[in-house]
């Protein structure tokens, strides 16, 4: 636990994050229900913006999850907002899991208006 400071201070330093690290980094802290304070989850979000690289959608599944399961709804809405065409054109080939992993998100983030979530429910019940 006394790694966790010391690994938020250094990605605080960071001028961007890949969305594999962002996914990575949100998961570790939903896990031990750590709850960002000095570095928020929507820094953690800006920094993935600045990566300018898009977000496959299980990433994006679970940081949504991560993001729940810490109670950050502004990150998720901020994070929602950056998807790119790229992750609805992977709804096509995604596995079942990924496509319910990510509806089960954005119903749980309330974000019913989403163009994805259409996306996301239709193939679920094709597959």
């Amino acid at each position: 636990a006394a790694i966790v400071p010391k690994l938020l201070t250094r990605l605080q330093a960071a001028p961007l994050l890949l969305p594999h690290s962002c996914a990575s980094v949100l998961r570790a802290l939903a896990r031990y229900r750590l709850v960002p304070t000095a570095f928020t989850a929507v820094q953690f979000v800006s920094l993935l913006k600045a990566s300018l690289l898009h977000v496959d959608l299980p990433e994006l599944g679970a940081m949504l999850i991560a993001l729940f399961e810490l109670n950050q709804h502004d990150a998720a809405k901020q994070l929602l907002g950056c998807v790119a065409v790229d992750a609805i054109d992977q709804v096509l080939t995604a596995d079942s899991h990924t496509l319910c992993s990510c509806a089960w998100a954005l119903l749980a983030h309330r974000a019913h208006d989403h163009e994805l979530l259409p996306r996301l429910l239709q193939a679920c019940s094709a597959s």
